[in-house]
């Protein structure tokens, strides 16, 4: 999410400490989300009407933007963030269950290997060059937020229009508009976050992360279809 930081005069110590912590709590929301997948298949094989309902799916949508454009606040306040943090990757990985269980009826697991090994480059190429280049990207985050809102409007339509074509270019969209995020915020991360913040960048590197894989599958499997 686009936010303005002041720059800040950080020591090394301090600076490295920062880092890492923002991506332990990177990697922690990963495996929460591994967790949330885990539930919602348990789920989806003991009551398959529960997926087959798409507003209760736009429901927890709606409250994953709400923690998101909310992350300032709550992030500062110690145990309620760590809580929200944790809910909000685990319901990432709850919704995306209905994609990994039709994707895997596709391709099966090695579509789903595919899908993570492409999104693991992308990103990680991505944000080494966003960490090492020394051209100020700062300037990308208003267009990058005016582009997520429109991705955002652009779903709620076909969520009533429900055209596969649409969705399909949409989630290239998606992934352009993420792999610009992933840049933006790697270098904010290394340069301008403050270091109160390591809750907030976490949550911004996996939304970067979460969202590239989420399409880069869906395009993928939009092509074995």
């Amino acid at each position: 999410m686009q936010t303005i930081y002041q720059t800040h005069v950080h020591t090394g110590v301090s600076r490295t400490a920062f880092l890492s912590k923002v991506f332990a709590f990177f990697g922690l929301a990963l495996l929460i989300s591994l967790l949330g997948v885990v539930l919602g298949g348990q789920l989806i094989l003991a009551y398959p009407s529960i997926f087959a309902n798409s507003f209760m799916f736009y429901g927890v949508f709606a409250l994953e933007l709400l923690l998101i454009f909310t992350a300032r606040a709550w992030s500062q306040i110690r145990g309620l963030n760590y809580l929200l943090f944790a809910l909000f990757a685990a319901f990432s990985g709850f919704t995306a269950v209905p994609l990994l269980w039709a994707a895997s009826a596709v391709g099966g697991i090695p579509l789903l290997v595919k899908a993570l090994g492409a999104t693991v480059t992308l990103f990680g190429g991505i944000a080494i060059y966003g960490a090492v280049t020394r051209r100020d990207l700062s300037g990308m985050g208003g267009f990058l937020f005016v582009g997520l809102i429109g991705v955002i409007i652009a779903s709620l339509v076909n969520f009533f229009v429900q055209s596969s074509a649409f969705d399909y270019f949409l989630s290239w969209v998606v992934v352009l508009v993420f792999s610009g995020f992933t840049m933006y915020d790697i270098q904010m991360i290394k340069t301008r976050y403050p270091d109160n913040m390591f809750l907030e960048a976490a949550l911004a590197l996996y939304l970067d992360f979460f969202n590239l894989f989420i399409n880069i599958l869906n395009i993928m499997s939009a092509g074995r279809r």
